[in-house]
């Protein structure tokens, strides 16, 4: 197994990092701030995200709608702009696992515990959750490389590569 990491490993950690970041500054915003017709989106984000445990196509877009309905809170495109980069680099350039439904599951009731965090004015619980969701999920990647070695890093590394000839 390689030791090292290669430099894209390291930029999707700063990017990785960058995200929780922001993020978890974002949801304390929400916490606040968030508006009814807001906290409707991203509750519907949540039920789509339900509806397709199965769709790991339609999931990740119910998923990319719940975070960046809460990137959309402060009315800053500077944020969406960095969400939608994180969500580019980091969200749709993961290798679907094999027990995506499980791992699906456990996320959407993460959505709705910050939901339920958000609408209950409780900054520190929303925070922790999403830290647990993103830390938890970005760790799964991660490991899927340090397992797998070189077919891991080369699956991640070619669609980074692709995507990055694209712009």
């Amino acid at each position: 197994m390689e030791e090292r990491l290669t430099e894209i490993e390291i930029k999707l950690a700063h990017l990785e990092q960058a995200r929780l970041f922001l993020e978890t500054s974002l949801v304390r915003y929400a916490v606040v701030h968030a508006t009814n017709a807001q906290i409707a989106k991203m509750l519907e984000a949540s039920r789509v995200c339900e509806t397709n445990l199965d769709n790991i196509e339609g999931f990740r877009e119910g998923d990319v709608q719940f975070h960046r309905a809460i990137a959309e809170v402060p009315g800053n495109p500077i944020f969406v702009a960095l969400h939608d980069t994180f969500v580019e680099k980091l969200m749709r350039n993961r290798p679907a696992l094999p027990d995506f439904r499980k791992r699906n599951k456990i996320s959407n009731d993460e959505h709705r515990a910050i939901l339920e965090a958000i609408l209950a004015k409780d900054a520190e619980q929303a925070v922790d959750v999403l830290t647990t969701h993103l830390t938890r999920n970005y760790g799964t990647y991660f490991r899927l490389v340090l397992d797998h070695g070189a077919e891991a890093t080369a699956q991640l590394n070619s669609s980074i590569q692709e995507e990055d000839s694209h712009e």
